[in-house]
């Protein structure tokens, strides 16, 4: 009997390609790969920089609460609109805020806040009320006052950061 020999038993044995490295990556990956690391550093610090941008909303918060806990009077009044207007000068000039007071101070946290936060009373209160002998709100409005208030310190501080960030 003739046996045929079998074809591929003459073929050599495979041949495998060198382990391709890491580095071996074409440029255009290397191009997306940096554009990915760019875009994600930019957005961290971006992220960061709101954030921080922001961390003055509760400590303000936790002062308001603190004036809240006081019954109503002409120095809650002077020391909730003093915390308004320590606000107003981390954000915005000394020049343009440190010397309002009255309808120019209210009318300028309304500028700023692009919303009239304080109603005809309130405003009436917050200029007038520190320079009486007494305070005449009752429970419910200085609830108001403080909640408008919380109100305010955050419209003010999220406004100038979208304003800084266009």
């Amino acid at each position: 009997m003739n046996q045929q020999a079998n074809p591929l038993d003459e073929l050599r044995p495979i041949h495998l390609p060198e382990q391709m490295d890491f580095w071996q990556l074409a440029p255009g990956w290397w191009i997306v790969i940096a554009l990915i690391i760019g875009l994600i550093v930019y957005l961290i610090l971006r992220a960061n920089k709101k954030r921080q941008s922001l961390h003055l909303i509760k400590p303000a918060h936790n002062e308001i609460e603190l004036i809240a806990e006081k019954e109503p009077s002409p120095q809650a009044l002077a020391e909730l609109s003093g915390l308004l207007k320590r606000i107003c000068l981390v954000y915005f000039p000394a020049k343009e805020v440190a010397n309002l007071t009255g309808q120019n101070w209210i009318k300028f946290i309304h500028q700023q806040t692009k919303t009239t936060i304080f109603d005809q009373d309130l405003e009436e209160q917050i200029t007038l009320g520190l320079y009486k002998a007494s305070c005449d709100l009752s429970s419910s409005e200085w609830q108001r006052l403080i909640n408008q208030s919380k109100f305010a310190v955050e419209q003010l501080i999220k406004n100038k950061v979208k304003e800084k960030a266009q």
